[in-house]
């Protein structure tokens, strides 16, 4: 089970196999108060060449103590 979560979450199921790569999309779109999030998993229809041009233009986001901070008054405003 893989899931995303933004202003909303999304699920989403997969039967995978060893020794395979598995590449999804994450597609970020507009919500009320901040981002949702889709998980879709590509079909072996998108080329390699498309897949590397995608992973090359991201990068990591690493979670530092400004982001904990943030996390917890976000939760706080929900709950």
């Amino acid at each position: 089970m893989f899931m995303v979560v933004g202003e909303n979450a999304d699920f989403m199921e997969a039967e995978l196999f060893a020794n395979r790569t598995y590449y999804v999309n994450v597609a970020p779109r507009m919500g009320c108060w901040k981002a949702r999030f889709s998980l879709n998993p590509l079909s072996g229809k998108v080329s390699q060449e498309e897949i590397d041009n995608w992973y090359s233009s991201t990068h990591e986001i690493k979670v530092n103590e400004v982001f904990l901070v943030i996390l917890d008054v976000e939760n706080a405003v929900t709950e």
